[in-house]
């Protein structure tokens, strides 16, 4: 049977669609909570996991007391543009790291190190204004948004630190280096695995973020969204659910082949619940429903869809690797879409409306 083509139709849908309101950039939301974790709730960079995904963020870790968790969930809820939160924090004896007393002008001093020595920050003029009983305030400029929450968290571990503070002018989005987080090995030029323009940056830990959850949206065998990703220093962190133990080995496994990861830690509960019932649609239907997803996003203008027997194909071009993460998840999250071919290229000059949409013969 010939392939149906329904480029007119996706035409009528660009009329018809209304535009949706764009929640910010996954990782944009991500380091503004974690800055207002680390500067206002007083939370330990180590203790707490977040990830956000279209405006709802995900916590997960261990405070010491129930207080604690509920400032910090209400210091979550009060950064702008959180739409919700989902709270998988527990309250738990927190063993305190032992430290040998210091003063606080060996703490200023090795902070202070602590930056000068830092590659990453290079870029980034930041400096330790003052240390007062062990609450260090860090100062300066900060070229990104990531180089602001990775010179906090590298003072935060510094010995002595009791908590931080941040005088820091840096900026309140992403950055052209943070947009394009990721190339699809459909680039030939770029792929995911060559990677020539990563360079080791305080961005790093978002680039790789955003590649795991990808790679496990586009695995065929992992049925649920509900996997939840943060990455620091290399270390990625799973945590959220999945219906088995046998996918939450896989999603464990998917997540240590990808590039650049040093080491996963598995936090996934297993929860029978999150297993979707597949549901049959036939192919034009869930074309359709497809294409009216992807106008309503003007930066998805420029992704092309195509489905045989279930199978969804997205190429085309997108302006960022946050479009390409947003523009999966909605064919994961798409009733009878039974597996997803990523193709799409990252071109930041992908602007304009020319969705096109294919329904092809089994």
């Amino acid at each position: 049977m010939p392939a149906v083509s329904f480029v007119a139709f996706s035409c009528a849908v660009l009329v018809a669609a209304a535009p949706e309101v764009p929640a910010e950039p996954d990782g944009q939301l991500t380091a503004r909570v974690k800055l207002a974790l680390l500067t206002v709730a007083g939370v330990p960079a180590d203790a707490v996991q977040v990830d956000a995904t279209e405006g709802t963020v995900t916590v997960y870790g261990k405070l010491p007391t129930p207080a604690q968790r509920a400032f910090a969930e209400r210091t979550v809820r009060e950064v702008s543009g959180v739409r919700s939160l989902r709270s998988l924090l527990q309250v738990a004896p927190v063993l305190a790291k032992p430290q040998a007393a210091q003063t606080d002008e060996e703490v200023h001093a090795s902070a202070a190190q602590l930056l000068e020595e830092a590659p990453a920050l290079r870029g980034s003029k930041l400096v330790v204004k003052l240390v007062q009983r062990g609450v260090l305030t860090l100062a300066g400029e900060a070229r990104t948004l990531s180089d602001h929450v990775h010179g906090l968290r590298l003072v935060s571990a510094a010995s002595g630190v009791r908590r931080v503070l941040s005088e820091v002018q840096a900026p309140q989005a992403l950055g052209f280096e943070e947009r394009i987080t990721f190339f699809t090995a459909a680039d030939p030029q770029r792929t995911r695995d060559s990677r020539p323009f990563v360079a080791p940056s305080s961005a790093t830990d978002m680039r790789l973020s955003a590649a795991v959850k990808l790679r496990l949206l586009t695995t065929t065998e992992l049925r649920s969204v509900e996997i939840n990703v943060d990455t620091e220093d290399g270390v990625v962190t799973l945590f959220g659910a999945v219906p088995t133990v046998a996918a939450r080995e896989d999603a464990g496994a998917q997540a240590g082949r990808v590039a650049g990861v040093e080491l996963v830690r598995n936090r996934l509960a297993v929860v029978s619940t999150s297993q979707r019932r597949r549901v049959e649609v036939a192919d034009a239907e869930l074309l359709k429903e497809l294409v009216a997803s992807m106008l309503s996003k003007p930066a998805l203008a420029f992704v092309e869809v195509s489905v045989r027997a279930g199978v969804v194909q997205l190429s085309g071009t997108v302006a960022t690797g946050w479009d390409e993460l947003d523009a999966v998840r909605r064919v994961r999250r798409m009733a009878g879409a039974r597996a997803i071919q990523d193709q799409l290229r990252v071109d930041d000059r992908a602007s304009a409306p020319t969705t096109r949409a294919t329904a092809l013969a089994p």
